[in-house]
């Protein structure tokens, strides 16, 4: 995995729209509602918190510490799993990925 992943910052589309819910279990999950596709997509608790840590102005570095601050799991899983779930929700075009500090030089 490059570093140069870790220096982007994800950003969520202007036409989505998230809605936490409070799953059957306890758990809290989000609706991700993606109008222009007519989709409606059901988000973890994991999942939720990382999709409310996509601020514009956070790393994809900075989303794993705070994953890995907020949940007992080996770095190494944790860092892998946030880049493969941001990953598929830019395939998906929930969010798109924009230069990190170092690259805005």
């Amino acid at each position: 995995m490059g570093t140069e992943v870790f220096e982007k910052i994800p950003l969520l589309r202007n036409n989505i729209i998230l809605q936490e819910i409070d799953a059957n279990h306890g758990d809290k999950e989000t609706v991700v509602v993606l109008p222009s596709k007519n989709q409606i997509k059901v988000v973890n608790e994991v999942g939720s918190f990382i999709l409310h840590l996509i601020d514009g102005k956070r790393t994809v570095a900075e989303i794993v510490e705070e994953v890995q601050r907020q949940y007992a799991s080996p770095a190494e899983q944790i860092e892998k799993d946030v880049v493969t779930f941001l990953g598929q929700l830019a395939e998906k075009e929930i969010i798109d990925f924009i230069p990190g500090y170092t690259e805005r030089k």
